[in-house]
């Protein structure tokens, strides 16, 4: 993967406005003393469409499932009904976290495989949606002053996401720079009392959710004695995070205050890092040869896991059939695991097995009525199989209950051109580049989509209306980028993030 230009967030988060759920963003992001809900949303979403163009982030549908999951059993428990989380996986090896404006919070793959079990993974995301529900970030962006909050943000989200794919501090330092804020790299990190206050709040979501107390301090102490040999290099999540002895300690403290909970790590976290540890490969067989190493030697309660990825690497590899036989009983002994019905099926496919590869994933809907990973893996084997109109109905299904997703909307408008519904197929792309900050090309494709012949009066009416909204978008953000904008001193920078 090529490396992250953070200093992109820059132009994209000043001019192009996002659209979400039918609900226009308020263009006039300037230098107020306070942001709305709705405009955090626009900055964070701004960031993670940012993240996605550069491909920094895994799109993998159980992985996405996963820490999805995790993340909204915490938060939960923030004890605010109108915020809003999303959790994403970036694809970074190095280990790091954070939250951005609008309950968007990221976990690099790097600190997924630093843990050691669920309760550490879950530590940690309890205390960035602790950031969040404390408003730290916003607190930080409305301090601006007289400084446009959209540049404060665009800088903030540079160094608190870091060395993104290994960019580093020539991308960090090019976004700081261009800000004329020089010293602001290392002034914009998260106060200690931000810290200490995340860490507090967050021990208390983490246990009140049905974890280990424990898993914070843990993690925290695991990093800190990596931190300490010789040859370590600082983890990027000490660099956004400041950590000192006195804070370790004192979130053990507090977690020695919880109820002590002996949880194990769920099979979903197992499987979701032994399929990471595949996907981590561009070469399946340096994966395949890797599991095979690691299956040697380990006791059998680990084996699960360890099969699953490699029936995922002889997949990848082309050898579907040697995948399946591997996969058959592994599912007779755990039916109810959802990611082994789906892995199966997918082999089935992949083999050349079309027919039970479809009964295998009609089996699994209806044990597992709309989970994501099934619906959109049996989707797109019936759209290859020339089958589109039941894959178009199940995705319709989906996107209709779930917040949905770009892929999710990709694959429904694929589902609905293959069936000949060619003016729903361009209203879904429409929407597909709406969530990816493409206005002109939603544009364009509604355009198309009231020229298709299909369509009825119905449809007509909400496609024009929908145009119209995005255009109004467009017109106001064209004049926006047409006013003068003058750039922040270093010292309004250095008001903004302190």
């Amino acid at each position: 993967m090529k490396p992250l230009l953070i200093l992109l967030l820059l132009g994209p988060l000043a001019t192009t406005p996002v659209l979400a759920n039918n609900d226009l963003p308020d263009i006039g992001l300037s230098a107020s003393a306070r942001i709305s809900s709705s405009q955090e949303y626009q900055i964070g979403r701004a960031i993670v469409r940012n993240l996605h163009q550069q491909g920094a982030i895994v799109t993998d549908p159980e992985i996405t499932a996963y820490i999805q999951s995790i993340g909204s059993r915490i938060a939960v428990h923030a004890h605010d009904g109108n915020q809003r989380f999303t959790f994403f996986v970036v694809d970074d090896p190095q280990i790091n976290a954070f939250a951005l404006p609008g309950g968007f919070i990221g976990v690099h793959t790097g600190l997924i495989n630093a843990t050691s079990n669920e309760n550490e993974l879950a530590g940690v995301l309890a205390h960035e949606i602790a950031h969040v529900s404390q408003k730290h970030i916003a607190r930080m962006i409305e301090s601006s002053g007289q400084t446009s909050i959209l540049t404060t943000a665009a800088i903030v989200a540079a160094v608190l996401i870091g060395g993104l794919t290994g960019a580093g501090g020539d991308a960090m330092g090019a976004a700081v720079s261009v800000a004329q804020g020089a010293a602001m790299q290392q002034q914009i990190n998260f106060t200690r009392e931000n810290e200490y206050e995340a860490d507090r709040i967050g021990i208390t979501y983490l246990a009140d959710a049905g974890f280990d107390p424990q898993g914070m301090p843990t993690f925290f102490k695991t990093l800190a004695r990596k931190t300490g040999t010789s040859g370590i290099q600082i983890p990027e999540f000490f660099r956004t995070h400041p950590m000192t002895s006195n804070r370790i300690a004192e979130t053990s403290d507090r977690a020695n205050q919880l109820a002590q909970l002996d949880v194990p790590s769920s099979t979903s976290y197992k499987l979701a890092k032994a399929r990471l540890s595949v996907l981590a490969h561009d070469n399946p067989t340096t994966a395949l040869q890797n599991i095979e190493d690691r299956i040697e030697g380990h006791p059998t309660e680990e084996r699960d896991e360890l099969q699953y990825a490699y029936a995922l690497a002889l997949i990848r590899s082309g050898r579907a059939g040697q995948a399946v036989e591997l996969l058959e009983p592994l599912l007779q002994r755990n039916q109810g695991i959802i990611a082994f019905h789906t892995i199966y099926a997918e082999a089935l496919h992949a083999s050349g097995d079309v027919e039970d590869a479809l009964k295998s994933y009609d089996k699994s809907q209806q044990l597992f009525p709309r989970n994501v990973p099934i619906t959109m893996s049996h989707s797109a084997a019936l759209i290859e199989n020339d089958r589109p109109e039941k894959a178009r109905k199940l995705m319709l299904d989906l996107v209709n209950n779930v917040n949905y997703t770009t892929e999710q909307l990709r694959l429904l408008a694929m589902a609905a051109s293959s069936a000949g519904y060619s003016g729903d197929a361009h209203y879904y792309m429409s929407e597909f580049h709406v969530l990816n900050g493409e206005l002109i090309l939603a544009a364009d494709q509604l355009e198309m989509a009231l020229k298709a012949p299909d369509i009825r009066d119905y449809q007509y009416a909400r496609i024009e209306s929908r145009l119209q909204q995005i255009q109004e978008v467009i017109r106001n953000s064209r004049k926006q980028q047409r006013k003068p904008r003058r750039e922040p001193g270093p010292r309004e920078l250095a008001i903004a993030v302190n």
